[in-house]
């Protein structure tokens, strides 16, 4: 399977996203029918998502069509056997069914103090930022204290 997480906007916008991943992995010398197994019978198998992943009788044809190996856009995009999309463009409105949500979170009002942290003297684990990555480190720092409790430290 692939898996893909944290990829900025501006990434998904010029790169993809599984597209993205499959041209990595062509790249990377894996055989195309290999490629696209991983991409998508392998996780519909895994997930037990029975009516996906491949073009077979008693599955929904939901696949893509592109013309290279190399470039993976999207020409037709069928969804449910039907054509949906073609050369970037929707042919059919898609309808979002609302979820009725009501009630499902009940909390009371929350004030500053509800986030106050008092300081154990220890250290604390903090996630590590590297200066243009999405990629972060953990590890362990002493947090800023001030009055005893815990404080954001956006020096460090």
């Amino acid at each position: 399977m692939i898996c893909s997480d944290d990829r900025h906007s501006n990434d998904l916008r010029d790169e993809g996203h599984m597209d993205h991943a499959l041209r990595l992995l062509l790249a990377g010398g894996i055989a195309p029918v290999d490629a696209f197994r991983i991409a998508s019978l392998n996780p519909s198998q895994w997930f037990d998502m029975r009516g996906v992943g491949a073009v077979a009788p008693g599955r929904r044809a939901e696949f893509i069509v592109f013309s290279s190996f190399e470039d993976f856009r999207a020409e037709k995009v069928y969804k449910s056997g039907r054509l949906v999309a073609e050369n970037g463009r929707l042919l059919e409105d898609f309808t979002v069914k609302p979820i009725p949500i009501r009630d499902s979170v009940n909390l009371k009002w929350l004030s500053a103090e509800d986030f106050a942290i008092p300081d154990k003297a220890c250290p604390i684990r903090i996630i590590e930022a590297k200066a243009g990555s999405i990629i972060t480190g953990s590890g362990l720092e002493y947090p800023k204290v001030e009055k005893g409790l815990c404080v954001a430290d956006t020096g460090r």
